[in-house]
């Protein structure tokens, strides 16, 4: 509803003048209007004389100029633009005119020895959608699948059968029985290889198992007699080394007294933006230089001196906390009951790091959530080296019901939770020096070094 054309479409801020421009350049558009309607973009176009341009023409030739969240769901031809009294398009009624939209994309036919792989799409896609069954003729974009959706169909598709679809392929062909045909050619032009042998999925829950397998380390490739080896040296002390390695943990316990200011605003100093040479730089690294991650906090009551309870925004190039909901406390039961909630009920304080798709989407497409994700590993880990210095500890923690404590957020539908760390004050006799007997093995497992991931 904004006068200079800019709306907000699954949560990505767009301006429809962007759309039009490019629609209005194929050789086959006459005139052109774009429109939201009911959450989605739509495209209403005039042929020229004698065109016959169909949707799913429109479709690839904006899939193949725009990024994926600009590319609108519907593309419906219509036979003039309606104008209003004062010569402006009317976009009530346009938005209400029976079209002559063509069917998108034309049922793609699947022989039936597919049939497993379309009940595993079918499964994929019905589960993102949140419905119990989708056909497989169904246009998924006119099905609501929006920009998000897509990515994380392609994601699910690259877990289940090992193909990830191409974004472009399928605005061209957005039905389950295109992505079976899509990954039977991919299937049939791939060399025959030998399959990996599966790993088992059950998990080990007894503390027993859990410990004898970690103590197994099955991280460490195992090493050959005949394979030459060259032993590295270090600049550092023993006991230099491992209180380096020591100040790097996980806390599970917290002291109650408020944590000061200044002492807090050390911390988070670790993620501010500066500006150097005209650029904004950070400590940790972006694809692109996009920095799509944000840092959400809680914070509890009387916690930290001079903050009230609520949840805030870490706003990094202004190095300032923005309060979004101000005196609502988190509940315990978002956490598993076990393990985190223990941790959660004596911190002072959680950290969400959560991913802003709409900030990185149009450079890296469906690449975007991985790269994200790795930007959030590198926060973590920068957060946790800076915590000690400023008298803090942090626990990093995945289980959790972010969807019930979304709200307090203010997030859009592009925003997706990576990670989340919980964290307090810690006493000094908590940073634990090690005695002169002190191995280093035993520091591997410790019980305080593992959180619930």
């Amino acid at each position: 509803g904004r006068v200079d054309g800019q709306v907000k479409v699954q949560g990505y801020r767009i301006e429809l003048g962007e759309v039009e421009a490019v629609l209005a350049a194929h050789p086959g558009v006459q005139k052109c209007v774009v429109l939201v309607v009911t959450g989605q973009l739509v495209a209403y176009w005039v042929s020229k004389a004698g065109d016959e341009l169909s949707a799913q023409e429109l479709r690839s030739w904006l899939a193949e100029r725009l990024p994926a969240y600009l590319v609108p769901g519907r593309c419906v031809q219509i036979e003039s633009v309606p104008l209003s009294a004062n010569g402006k398009v009317d976009r009530s009624a346009l938005a209400l005119l029976t079209t002559k939209e063509e069917t998108a994309v034309a049922l793609v036919p699947v022989p039936a020895a597919d049939s497993a792989v379309v009940a595993v799409l079918v499964g994929i896609v019905s589960e993102v959608v949140g419905v119990e069954s989708v056909e497989v003729e169904a246009n998924l974009l006119e099905m609501g699948v929006n920009s998000v959706g897509v990515i994380r169909i392609a994601n699910r598709v690259e877990q289940e059968l090992g193909y990830r679809p191409p974004i472009e392929a399928f605005y061209r062909h957005p039905t389950i029985g295109a992505l079976a045909v899509a990954y039977e050619e991919y299937r049939s032009s791939e060399p025959a290889v030998v399959e990996a042998p599966k790993l088992s999925t059950e998990l080990l829950r007894e503390p027993e198992e859990r410990e004898a397998f970690k103590k197994r380390r099955h991280g460490l490739r195992p090493e050959a007699p005949t394979q030459k080896q060259i032993q590295l040296a270090t600049s550092q002390s023993d006991e230099a080394l491992q209180q380096k390695y020591l100040e790097r943990r996980s806390y599970r316990q917290f002291a109650q007294a408020p944590i000061a200011l200044e002492s807090f605003s050390d911390f988070l100093g670790c993620l501010r933006q500066l500006v150097i040479g005209g650029e904004p730089k950070y400590l940790y690294p972006s694809a692109g230089s996009a920095y799509p991650v944000q840092t959400y906090l809680h914070i509890k009551a009387g916690r930290i001196a001079g903050l009230e309870p609520g949840t805030y925004y870490y706003h990094p190039a202004e190095h300032r906390l923005v309060l979004l909901t101000a005196g609502v406390e988190l509940e315990p039961e978002i956490h598993d009951p076990f393990v985190n909630r223990p941790i959660f009920q004596e911190a002072a304080f959680s950290i969400f790091l959560v991913a802003q798709l709409a900030a990185i989407a149009p450079l890296y497409a469906d690449h975007s959530l991985p790269f994200a994700t790795l930007e959030a590993g590198y926060m973590s880990q920068l957060l946790m080296m800076q915590a000690p210095a400023s008298q803090l500890g942090l626990c990093p923690v995945g289980l959790l019901d972010f969807e019930r404590i979304r709200p307090l957020f203010d997030l859009e539908v592009s925003h997706v939770l990576l990670h989340t760390l919980l964290g307090g004050q810690i006493e000094s006799s908590a940073q634990w020096a090690p005695p002169a007997t002190y191995d280093l093995a035993l520091a591997q497992n410790d019980e305080r070094e593992e959180g619930e991931l």
